[in-house]
């Protein structure tokens, strides 16, 4: 007999069948099985994260606690009104619901709100002001208030931001710590009894009355497989038609004369960048100068984006002597894109489904998807 056979201990007390499976451990996995725990408590449930740790978007991303900037919202609101304000609903909520639920200090939520930065043409103007009121009336219902967002130049000024002419700012958004969201939310899910595996992959499945799973550290089963593993959905479920998108950031060290508080997008989110401790700035994005060669798995940089980020700052805060971008610290993440930029939740064979938020959102969307995904997965 071998002496890798597991002893009555591990087999009593590590189980290798479950009632639910959840592949990938980011926020939509967890808040999933925190919604699926939460409504029954008797269910054995495993989390399965191939990372660690995790190297989705969940712990890569720009910790923005944001909902939509002014162009983005008009621009889906052109192209479906309905689903745009439910998305918009969703979101607000979300960000809430961590709020209520977590709470604000574990995870240094700050209420810095959120600012979209524009180079507008005078002939422009009103448009943009009609625009904006058009909004601020379709989110009074969410928010409850009168004015979510309103304009604020004046401190573009006061913060010595350049070669921009409008500010507009919303009232509602900040930015939070996403690692340790994760970790609060992983704290969550295993006091209530979830159990999470890193470094566990799922390599192949067998579907039938019991799924049988192939995994990095062994062989599993389970009554229901969930996955949630977002960009790499596509690799197990190509029909979904999901595309892959990479985003870069970097982070300058600390610097002098920065003035700027607050989240703030620019060319409808495609350029992002917010304040951090100790007088450092994150900035991310660019992705659209290189569309398809951004739209990949591989966790890597793309210097000329990262460039072109440094040239945002050296461009629009011209006041404050940026290091070289060697001295900046950065990293990319994988966001998962739809079509439509709707969230994905579908059965795709008999106790096998698939769920996905999309689109750079999933900080403010995972909290509320997740209870549809947990509803559809125990209907």
């Amino acid at each position: 007999m071998s002496h890798l056979q597991p002893s009555i201990w591990i087999t009593d007390t590590y189980r290798k069948q479950y009632d639910v499976i959840i592949a990938g451990g980011g926020f939509l996995g967890l808040w999933t099985a925190y919604e699926v725990i939460k409504q029954y408590p008797g269910l054995t449930i495993a989390i399965f994260e191939a990372g660690n740790p995790p190297l989705g978007a969940s712990l890569r991303n720009a910790g923005f606690a944001c909902f939509g900037s002014p162009t983005e919202l008009i621009a889906d609101l052109q192209k479906n009104e309905e689903k745009a304000w439910q998305l918009v609903s969703q979101r607000f909520n979300g960000i809430e619901k961590i709020k209520q639920l977590i709470g604000t200090a574990a995870i240094h939520f700050e209420n810095c709100k959120g600012y979209e930065c524009l180079q507008v043409n005078a002939q422009e103007v009103p448009y943009f002001e009609q625009q904006l009121h058009r909004l601020n009336k379709g989110l009074q219902s969410i928010t409850g208030a009168k004015a979510c967002f309103s304009l604020q130049n004046s401190l573009l000024q006061q913060w010595q931001m350049h070669g921009l002419n409008m500010l507009v700012e919303n009232a509602f958004e900040g930015c939070l710590h996403s690692g340790l969201l994760h970790r609060q939310l992983k704290q969550m899910v295993l006091k209530a009894g979830v159990e999470y595996h890193y470094g566990t992959e799922v390599l192949n499945y067998i579907s039938g009355a019991t799924i049988q799973l192939d995994t990095t550290t062994g062989e599993y089963s389970c009554n229901k497989l969930l996955f949630t593993t977002n960009a790499w959905l596509g690799k197990w479920f190509p029909q979904l038609n999901i595309t892959p998108a990479r985003g870069q950031i970097i982070v300058s060290p600390p610097v002098n004369n920065l003035t700027i508080k607050g989240s703030f997008h620019f060319n409808e989110g495609y350029v992002y960048f917010r304040h951090l401790p100790d007088n450092r700035i994150l900035i991310g994005g660019f992705r659209n100068l290189a569309f398809e060669e951004e739209a990949t798995l591989e966790i890597a940089p793309n210097n000329y984006l990262q460039q072109q980020l440094h040239q945002f700052l050296t461009t629009h805060f011209n006041n404050v002597n940026w290091p070289p971008l060697t001295q900046f610290t950065s990293w990319s993440g994988i966001m998962a894109m739809t079509p439509d930029k709707q969230p994905v939740l579908t059965k795709v064979s008999e106790n096998i489904y698939a769920a996905m938020c999309c689109n750079g959102m999933g900080v403010a969307l995972a909290p509320v998807f997740a209870e549809q995904v947990a509803d559809y997965l125990m209907e």
